[in-house]
């Protein structure tokens, strides 16, 4: 089973000499490590907001007060892990800086080879897999009270088995506050020349966010374009209890490997200036995925 799901990782990060939809490089990138936008469906194109919005939307760094720090840990399918750390600061009016890192990275796994007859048999050796993007983001308002913008800056390696490669990308993002209880978000996601003769999952990503009136409900919708896929939706909800404890669910459509059911719930607890948030997220036959975040202020 592992063999065949770190294949199956290895062909989705684009190191395979076809060019299958899908297969551009470094799609790690579009793993989403943050456990209240994975609960939420990934529908974050408006609802982003704290440290973690490098990753998310840069455009949400900017309503930051105060500094913040996130850790995060994803629990991925059989032998695969995904971290993710981010810092942000506020800098008097030149807005709100950010830094931070990600890494995917597999346990050691039996190398395969394929024999004389086209099978493939195990051998006594083994590899593994790590890709890291280094950021740098800032995000600020534009237009008072209306619009605010962001842009993150990543530096890409990427390492499986004896094989490298390396590069570099961009975030663009912005939010704008239609209404008190309505915001509108969009984002271009992974920006930046072709890595080996393969180019970044690049993504088109928008979105809306509605603070229900009355009641401490959140509901955001997301529609992506990558230009390497296909067009899929994200539905989530967030509710509020006492302002302690937070309930999510939300619904994915893009489904890169069969199996997917789609289906994402999660919670989150506040307490004084800490917060923790948890995902759940089932893959089917693949499996299922946890994901925890640690955050606080100061």
């Amino acid at each position: 089973m592992r063999k065949i799901l770190i294949a199956v990782f290895v062909l989705s990060a684009g190191w395979s000499s076809a060019e299958p939809a899908g297969s551009s490089a470094a799609r790690f990138l579009m793993v989403e490590p943050l456990a209240r936008e994975a609960a939420m469906g990934g529908a974050y194109a408006a609802s982003a907001s704290g440290a973690g919005s490098l990753y998310s939307n840069p455009a949400g760094l900017g309503g930051l007060e105060e500094g913040g720090v996130i850790f995060s840990h994803l629990f991925y399918f059989e032998g695969l892990n995904c971290a993710f750390f981010s810092y942000a600061e506020p800098v008097g009016n030149l807005g709100v800086f950010s830094a931070g890192a990600m890494a995917l990275y597999s346990d050691r796994v039996d190398r395969t080879r394929e024999d004389s007859l086209g099978y493939l048999v195990e051998t006594s050796d083994t590899f593994s897999s790590l890709e890291t993007a280094f950021m740098l983001g800032w995000g600020g308002n534009i237009i008072s009270g209306k619009l605010d913008a962001g842009l993150s800056v990543k530096i890409i390696n990427q390492r499986i088995d004896n094989s490298k490669a390396g590069g570099f990308g961009a975030d663009l993002g912005a939010k704008y506050f239609f209404r008190e209880d309505i915001t509108f978000g969009a984002g271009i996601q992974n920006i930046g020349p072709p890595i080996k003769g393969k180019r970044l999952p690049l993504n088109f990503k928008a979105g809306a966010g509605w603070d229900v009136p009355g009641y401490p409900v959140i509901v955001a919708a997301d529609i992506n374009q990558p230009l390497d896929g296909d067009f899929s939706f994200n539905l989530g909800a967030e509710g509020r209890i006492h302002g302690l404890l937070s309930l999510r669910a939300g619904y994915g459509s893009r489904s890169d490997t069969d199996g997917l059911s789609g289906v994402h719930t999660g919670f989150g607890v506040e307490w004084n200036r800490l917060s923790f948030d948890y995902a759940f997220i089932p893959y089917g036959d693949l499996g299922d995925t946890h994901s925890l975040t640690l955050g606080t202020f100061f």
